[in-house]
């Protein structure tokens, strides 16, 4: 199967070999042998028309199965497909329950939109606390925009005491990762340590 699914990538973005309607037929071989990966990677190109026509209805058919048997990918883009209101009607407060369920299961990415839900209040009830909690374990995780958030909730105190240094330290370890907009507020950040505090936080933040 995991042949099979090559292939299938292949055909799906070979640019100017692309061949979707190939790449759709690999990956139902690979799916029909109930390879997970190829049946998410059917899904997903029936959802988004990578692989032919788009057919929502049937990709969130296909998503929904994957993610009530914990495919965690399909946890996530399960999500996603109920707050775009992709194959059924929005519901954001389904989306942030399989968000949450995969966030449980310790996906970064997972961890970094229910935190993003918890921020802003999107789906379920705004909580400062909880953001905070999962934008840290996304962090320590390596998810460079869950670092460059926790920074700022640091810099401005968003869920507790402002932490000056420590904010430096997280984004610094996200401008490292190349997160868009890290550097920029870390360099806002520095003149309010002295030049131990600033050492401190780089020898934190060396890999």
């Amino acid at each position: 199967p995991a042949t099979l699914m090559a292939l299938a990538s292949l055909r799906e973005r070979g640019g100017a070999t692309a061949d979707p309607a190939e790449a759709q037929r690999l990956y139902r071989r690979a799916a029909d042998l109930g390879y997970a990966p190829a049946q998410y990677r059917l899904a997903l190109g029936l959802a988004n028309g990578s692989v032919g026509a788009r057919d929502p209805a049937t990709a969130f058919a296909q998503m929904n199965r994957l993610a009530q048997n914990g495919y965690e990918e399909a946890m996530i883009s399960l999500g996603d497909m109920h707050a775009a209101a992709v194959g059924t009607k929005q519901d954001m407060g389904e989306a942030v329950r399989w968000y949450g369920r995969a966030a449980e299961r310790g996906n970064p990415t997972a961890q970094l939109k229910y935190a993003n839900a918890y921020f802003t209040g999107t789906g379920v009830a705004r909580d400062l606390a909880t953001a905070f909690g999962w934008y840290q374990r996304a962090a320590r995780q390596g998810d460079a925009e869950a670092m460059y958030l926790l920074g700022v909730f640091h810099a401005g105190g968003v869920a507790g005491a402002r932490k000056p240094q420590e904010a430096y330290k997280w984004l610094s370890l996200s401008e490292a990762r190349g997160f868009p907009r890290a550097a920029e507020v870390r360099k806002s950040l520095a003149g309010q340590l002295n030049a131990s505090q600033r050492r401190a936080a780089h020898a934190e933040s060396a890999p």
